[in-house]
């Protein structure tokens, strides 16, 4: 006897073949079988006729590392059917911690990584208390070169030493050995953006042979977008490793209409030998830390300098000055976007702020922008998040559509007004992109959705509905599946997808959220 049965659906595998007529039984959490099972046993039987049965979906760029610990988690990725998540992204991990130095990667994390102990050293300790409380999705972790770098050195805006950099080797060998699926790398962000190429290129060959990949927000998306694509991409052509471009874009209006050329970088890099992919999320705007749209010396010193630099009226006189005029490569993302783009999304203390340009918040307090964005700053004590709108969307669906990308949502897990992404990347590229738009068929957009990405970063027994895979599943109405979130009201579940397993136990159940916690923990 099954313990699951789902009855009367059409079975998308995940391969990107089409849909056939099949149910799925489940047995201790695996799929048992997949057919015509009409005369099969089950404990449960759940008639999904006229559904679509799909593999669970992999969000491979995700800022979820906290998610897990809150006592009542956001159900924003569960209910759009993502069922693994890959942390850890762009540089930005809660581990290693090293005794001199981890107050300052607590500090540089408050607002994005809330809700959690910091009791681990290490990539070990940080998954055994995952397990403990039950995450929602399955989670495999990167880890961050960003916090490796606060380990071996702080916030110093140099070079490693040859003792720093062994320091960082080690730790991404142990952090390998407690399953990290691979290194990401965030290089506009402090400490990342200090780094030089030769100190990248030395930890990812700790990656050489284990098939796991760097996977990096480049130098830059805007100004510097194609010789930072090159970096990333000789990165791991010096290293010997497959490399992941994060959140692929041509942003800024100078870049619009670029995106093929964007694409012919990884094309040529695969021709080299290099196996890079990439990924995307389906929409016309960015979303990060305020505080990332800084000059690179803001944040030397760690946070608490960053703080006392704006109370400073001499240096807020000087970041003005370089937002006018630029620094020879930096990612100068409010000047991409343009202040009337960049929109409060997250606070801690004053909620007027949500939702509003720094241009309208500029307004009000009858100052500059680059005052009002500095005060805000100040006030919230660097915790704010912003969403920038800066593509263009004909260059979205070119990147959508190309073989050698997958999706991932680049969610920051806030409350407040999030970016859309959080709630609708995967209904979105299934109803708008894949059915309404005709950019590619459903089945394409499951492939890049759930067994794509589990492939890239080695997460076998995932991604197919297949016997013996595990029995993470999602069940959607082709017809009507859709995203509700808008940039205006953000927090809205999707429709069209009424039910979600993981691990063989229904976390969704007809739209709504089950409460279940059962989540594996997935190691490299």
């Amino acid at each position: 006897m099954f313990d699951l049965v789902l009855r009367g659906g059409r079975v998308l595998d995940g391969t990107g073949s089409r849909d056939v007529p099949a149910d799925v039984a489940i047995q201790d959490g695996k799929i048992a079988a997949v057919g015509q099972l009409g005369a099969a046993q089950a404990r449960e039987a759940l008639d999904v006729s006229g559904l679509t049965i799909a593999p669970g979906f992999v969000d491979v760029h995700t800022h979820s590392d906290a998610l897990p610990f809150a006592a009542d988690p956001l159900p924003a990725k569960i209910l759009q059917g993502v069922t693994t998540e890959i942390t850890g992204n762009c540089g930005s991990t809660p581990f290693p911690l090293e005794p001199k130095t981890a107050h300052l990667l607590r500090e540089h994390h408050a607002g994005l990584f809330a809700d959690m102990a910091w009791d681990w050293t290490r990539l070990s300790g940080y998954l055994e208390r995952l397990e403990a409380v039950g995450p929602v999705s399955n989670v495999a972790a990167l880890v961050g070169h960003g916090a490796l770098r606060v380990a071996a050195m702080g916030f110093d805006r140099r070079s490693p030493t040859d003792d720093e950099l062994r320091t960082m080797q080690r730790l991404v060998a142990e952090s390998l050995e407690d399953g990290a699926v691979g290194l990401s790398s965030g290089l506009i962000y402090a400490p990342g953006l200090y780094s030089q190429t030769p100190e990248l290129v030395a930890l990812a060959e700790v990656l050489r042979g284990s098939g796991r990949p760097y996977a990096s927000h480049i130098r830059g998306e805007t100004a510097t977008l194609f010789d930072a694509v090159d970096e990333a991409i000789g990165i791991g052509e010096a290293a010997g490793v497959p490399v992941q471009v994060s959140h692929l874009k041509a942003a800024g209006q100078a870049n619009w209409g670029r995106a093929g050329e964007l694409l012919a970088r990884l094309e040529s890099g695969r021709a080299r030998g290099v196996e890079v992919t990439g990924d995307v999320y389906p929409y016309d705007a960015g979303s990060t830390r305020m505080s990332a749209l800084l000059p690179p010396w803001c944040h030397e010193g760690g946070k608490g300098a960053l703080l006392e630099r704006l109370g400073d009226s001499a240096l807020r006189a000087r970041i003005a000055g370089e937002f006018e005029t630029g620094l020879p490569g930096w990612e100068n993302l409010a000047g991409a976007a343009g202040w009337d783009r960049v929109r409060i999304a997250s606070v801690e203390e004053n909620q007027s702020y949500l939702g509003r340009s720094v241009q309208e918040i500029a307004h009000e307090m009858g100052v500059e922008p680059l005052e009002a964005f500095c005060s805000v700053l100040q006030e919230e004590h660097g915790a704010p998040t912003v969403v920038l709108t800066m593509m263009d969307e004909a260059d979205i669906r070119t990147i959508l559509a190309h073989p050698l990308v997958m999706i991932g949502s680049d969610a920051i897990i806030t409350r407040g007004r999030p970016h859309p992404r959080t709630w609708g990347t995967y209904p979105r590229v299934l109803g708008h992109y894949a059915r309404d738009v005709g950019l590619f068929s459903q089945p394409e957009a499951v492939r890049k959705m759930a067994s794509f990405p589990a492939e890239k970063f080695g997460l076998s027994g995932r991604g197919l509905v297949v016997e013996g895979h595990a029995a993470d599943l999602v069940v959607f109405d082709a017809a009507t599946v859709n995203d509700r979130a808008t940039y205006e009201d953000p927090e809205q579940p999707p429709i069209g997808m009424p039910h979600v397993l993981v691990n063989g136990v229904v976390a969704v159940r007809d739209g709504v959220f089950t409460g279940a916690r059962a989540g594996q923990i997935l190691r490299g």
